[in-house]
């Protein structure tokens, strides 16, 4: 017989009755936890779940919340373990936007919208941005990062609650002029020595 431990799994804000659930069977899923707290308040946003796995120091494990609710004990209504946690976020439609643009912030989130909506409401890349590495963090803790192959490009839908990051170009060093005149110079001396010596 398999013992189920008594170990807590972590219910915080977001359900009907956050707080710690004991195992009570083996077989008991991510559905069944959610049953047990009184489901998910108006104010809960499903799509930002987290769901982290303790044993074997998994950490952070995709799964769609909002799937295992239409369906329940489906492919992604995962068995629980102890030391399990999901973390069921409030709804907050804004979508935040930080390092290369001229005026970073929060935007309210359009569904649909792509990066660039985001970032021109936010006064538009710096001209410092490097447009091919932006990226989108998502609630749920997984992320997109735009993506190209010759002319097509691609690029990742922030949702509710997510982060546009827009990362700067790296600095190049300045020029140094005068070691650039030396090389030169160096170069040049060398060339009509060499021609000298052929001539002789």
């Amino acid at each position: 017989m398999a013992r189920v431990s008594d170990e807590a799994v972590r219910r915080p804000r977001g359900a009907g009755a956050p707080g710690t659930y004991a195992l009570t069977r083996k077989d008991e899923r991510v559905s069944n936890l959610l049953m047990r707290a009184g489901g998910l308040l108006p104010t809960a946003y499903a799509g930002g779940a987290q769901f982290f796995r303790a044993q074997n120091q998994a950490g952070r494990v995709n799964l769609d919340v909002q799937r295992i609710l239409a369906q329940p004990r489906g492919h992604e209504d995962v068995a629980l373990q102890p030391g399990d946690s999901l973390e069921i976020p409030e709804y907050m439609p804004m979508v935040r936007v930080e390092g290369a643009v001229n005026a970073p912030g929060s935007v309210r989130y359009r569904e649909g919208a792509g990066l660039d909506y985001y970032v021109q409401n936010t006064g538009g890349y710096a001209r410092n941005a490097d447009k091919g590495r932006v990226s989108a963090r998502y609630a749920n803790g997984s992320a997109g990062t735009v993506g190209g192959f010759l002319f097509f490009r691609s690029a990742p839908t922030p949702g509710p609650g997510s982060a546009v990051v827009v990362p700067a170009k790296p600095e190049r060093e300045p020029l140094n002029v005068t070691a650039l005149l030396g090389n030169v110079a160096q170069i040049v001396a060398a060339t009509v020595a060499i021609v000298v010596i052929a001539v002789r």
